[in-house]
C-alpha cells in the first residue's frame, strides 16, 4: 500500500526531506525503510535501541494518535493513510510511556501549515 509518512522537524538534521511516499503493509515495514533508507536516522534509532539515547520517537495516525508498537501486528497500513514519525520527549516503557508521547503530538500541531500539522 502507499501511504505517506511525514517527518517532524525535529528530526529535519536525519532527512533530506520530510514527506515521503513509500509502499508498506505495516508499521515493521516502516521502521524497516526509515533504517535502510535514511542512514543517520537508522543510526539514530540503534541509538534509542541500545541505550545510548534516552530519546524515542512514536508513529501517529491521521488523527494525530499514537499508534501503540502493541498493536504493530494488528493494524494494517491502508493505501492513501497517512502516518507521522514524531519525537518522544521522554522515555518510560508500557502504557505510561506513550503518555509522554502527548508532548511529541503538540509538537506537531504547533508546527501548523509549515510543519507537519493539519494544515500540511
Amino acid at each position: 500500500m502507499l501511504a505517506t509518512i511525514k517527518i517532524s522537524p525535529t528530526f529535519k538534521d536525519y532527512f533530506s526531506e520530510l514527506e515521503y511516499k513509500v509502499a508498506v503493509e505495516s508499521y515493521y515495514d516502516i521502521e524497516f525503510y526509515l533504517r535502510s533508507m535514511h542512514k543517520r536516522f537508522g543510526d539514530y534509532i540503534a541509538q534509542i535501541k541500545s541505550g545510548e539515547s534516552q530519546e524515542g520517537f512514536a508513529y501517529l495516525d491521521e488523527n494525530l494518535e499514537v499508534i501503540d508498537p502493541q498493536s504493530f501486528p494488528l493494524k494494517k497500513i491502508k493505501d492513501g493513510d497517512t502516518i507521522y514519525v514524531a519525537p518522544v520527549v521522554c522515555g518510560g516503557g508500557g502504557k505510561k510511556g506513550f503518555l509522554y508521547a502527548a508532548i511529541a503530538v503538540a509538537l506537531i500541531v504547533a508546527t501548523g501549515p509549515g510543519g507537519m500539522g493539519y494544515g500540511a
